[in-house]
């Protein structure tokens, strides 16, 4: 099957920007691969120069995307509202932030054209405004949000399939640095995206699940405390303070191990989720914490404790009705996402549940 390049239309340039900012790559390091001047680059960025043909294929092979991925003409949304807090992280260069954003932006042009032939079923996440006067509180709205999913008391058992089942889509994927745990983002029309990154803990990735479910539900608009809110919605929501508050009694590392296997959060969260529900003092989970570092747990807990791994289904499900129930090859898939073909297997290459086909 041919590239789908259509020689008509002219290069888009912003496809250039997205791909070069996947890459990692600023304009200098790709004008360097590409033994062109910075300025040339930028002009071709910024749709002052048109792309010929040889810097074309120059581009296309440094980059490693086929040339036709630099035809496409989708939309191309900024930064969600719970990726802004990811901005005042200093120590996380601006490159890889422009990185990471890039590849959520083009995940979601990926998944948009896998979902006009998967249907993935109703959307049950529904947003929730906790600005406005005698609006609910995170954790209210934590505690709703459960009732509305039909959630049994006690522990989450797993919690990438509570989201799946709720409509949202989970992404397994290296966000190059341990700084940022995971990051959403929801465009109206598509379902929620929620990228973990694989290099974290399953119990990091099962609250930061938590928090960013809660971005997700309680933040159109962004405000001053949306971090602490969106953490006050995942304790609750992973921890519901009626059902571990008695359990929370006489703390010990020991205990903490034993309530962790149960509930699947770190022992640190279940330390301060004590302390937000007043069942240790500020000095005794001080004393904890510093029993934790001397054992070597602040950086990583024991891998004897660490709840099982949650395997995203629906993710890599979109393209197994593909290749399955529509008849696409690999290449036919891979050109439909504008993917060289082991790039696509790399990413898209893994299921074990079936989605049913649009009729």
């Amino acid at each position: 099957m041919k590239e789908l390049t259509n020689n008509t239309h002219q290069v888009n340039p912003c496809m250039i920007t997205l791909a070069r900012e996947t890459r990692g790559l600023t304009q200098s390091d790709l004008a360097n691969m590409l033994s062109i001047t910075q300025g040339k680059l930028s002009k071709i960025e910024s749709g002052f120069l048109q792309v010929s043909d040889e810097d074309l294929v120059s581009i296309s092979n440094v980059l490693k995307y086929p040339k036709h991925f630099f035809f496409q003409d989708d939309p191309i949304y900024g930064p969600g509202v719970s990726e802004l807090f990811h901005r005042k992280r200093q120590a996380i260069s601006t490159k890889l932030l422009k990185k990471n954003h890039a590849i959520v932006q083009l995940r979601h042009m990926q998944i948009s054209r896998l979902l006009k032939s998967v249907d993935i079923g109703s959307i049950n996440i529904k947003p929730q405004d906790i600005d406005e006067p005698g609006a609910p509180t995170p954790e209210e709205v934590a505690r709703m949000t459960r009732a509305m999913w039909n959630l049994p008391n006690g522990p989450i058992n797993n919690m990438v399939e509570v989201i799946e089942n709720a409509g949202g889509i989970v992404i397994p994927y290296d966000l190059d640095t341990n700084k940022i745990d995971a990051m959403s983002r929801w465009i109206p029309g598509s379902p929620p995206l929620f990228f973990i990154n694989t290099r974290m803990p399953m119990d990091r990735i099962r609250f930061t699940l938590g928090h960013e479910l809660g971005h997700v539900i309680m933040h159109t608009t962004p405000n001053s405390d949306m971090e602490s809110q969106a953490d006050a919605f995942a304790a609750e929501f992973l921890m519901p303070s009626k059902d571990i508050r008695t359990s929370l009694d006489n703390l010990t590392l020991e205990k903490l191990a034993s309530l962790k296997r149960l509930w699947k959060v770190s022992m640190a969260a279940l330390i301060y989720r004590a302390k937000e529900l007043n069942k240790i003092t500020e000095n005794q989970a001080r004393y904890l914490y510093m029993q934790m570092a001397r054992l070597g747990y602040k950086t990583r807990e024991p891998e004897s404790l660490e709840p099982p791994k949650e395997q995203p289904q629906l993710f890599y499900d979109l393209a197994k009705v593909h290749l399955e129930d529509l008849g696409y090859t690999d290449t036919e898939l891979s050109i439909l996402l504008s993917l060289n073909e082991d790039e696509f297997k790399g990413i898209y290459k893994h299921s074990t549940r079936r989605l049913a086909v649009v009729r």
